[in-house]
């Protein structure tokens, strides 16, 4: 995780700009087994890959929001990766983190 930190607004407001890198080796994939229940060896070989997912983070006081692109290379490639044979990592998604602490 690379990240640079900041405050804005008079130190009223930190933020935290960034992104995360996730390299996965190449390995020999599992394929899941519904009728067992469990997984089982296949044939099939993933390939190692890097995914980075860029992330803004904002606090005011006890306000936090959180702004995460998941999966963001998708959008410059048609490339399908695999966690396990036949089950495909989701596509681009953008998530949005909300937390506001209330004190007595």
């Amino acid at each position: 995780r690379v990240a640079a930190m900041g405050q804005l607004f008079d130190q009223a407001l930190d933020f935290q700009v960034g992104f995360e890198g996730l390299f996965f080796s190449g390995y020999d994939a599992k394929r899941f087994f519904p009728a067992l229940g469990n997984f089982i060896l296949s044939d099939r070989r993933v390939e190692s890959t890097f995914r980075a997912e860029p992330f803004l983070a904002v606090k005011i006081q006890t306000f936090e929001a959180v702004l995460r692109f998941e999966n963001f290379g998708y959008i410059f490639t048609d490339r399908i990766d695999y966690q396990f044979d036949g089950f495909p990592l989701a596509d681009f998604q953008c998530r949005l983190m909300l937390r506001w602490q209330l004190n007595d």
